[in-house]
């Protein structure tokens, strides 16, 4: 009987000293890419839109028409046409290869001169590159900080995600860094 309840008590005193695995911010960042690309693939807008946009913020799209960028604000991810296509073209264009692809933290550069990226694959950063798209987080306070550009060389998808209340929301497609024109 002592014996059961002094090996109780070490059991519990061990159990104690363990803490429980916290998530660091990498990992919750590449877990929440994963799932992101994961529904693009199934082309599941209505979850994106509930999950990954936030209600208050939204979403913004920077594209280039000619030599003027040009921002634009919605709500949510729509599914209409425009001239120079949807976000939900852009974002959907994923296919299951994408999103098995190791996620790495290297700030990946579109060459103009070639009309391709430094290096292929599927990256995440918290630089901005592009000061078009710094003048719309800084227009911002809550989004501008915390921002990390997830690019996935292969379909050209660019997006900036936010961490707001510690999660993370779709805030800006980028249409602007592999456009060459201006």
């Amino acid at each position: 009987m002592k014996k059961a309840i002094l090996f109780l008590f070490i059991l519990l005193s061990i159990s104690c000293r363990v803490k429980p695995k916290q998530v660091n911010a990498d990992e919750k960042l590449t877990a929440t890419i994963y799932e992101i690309l994961k529904l693009s693939n199934k082309k599941d807008i209505k979850k994106i839109n509930e999950k990954y946009i936030h209600s208050e913020f939204g979403i913004y799209e920077v594209s280039r028409i000619g030599i003027t960028d040009e921002v634009k604000h919605w709500n949510d991810i729509k599914i209409e046409k425009s001239a120079l296509g949807t976000i939900f073209q852009i974002i959907t264009n994923v296919n299951v290869e994408d999103y098995s692809k190791e996620i790495i933290k290297y700030n990946v550069n579109y060459n103009c001169d070639d009309f391709e990226w430094k290096k292929k694959g599927l990256f995440f950063s918290n630089i901005i590159t592009n000061h078009r798209i710094s003048e719309v987080f800084k227009k911002n306070k809550v989004i501008e900080a915390n921002n990390y550009r997830i690019v996935l060389t292969e379909k050209d998808l660019i997006f900036y995600l936010t961490k707001i209340d510690d999660n993370f929301y779709i805030t800006l497609i980028d249409r602007v860094t592999t456009d060459c024109s201006a």
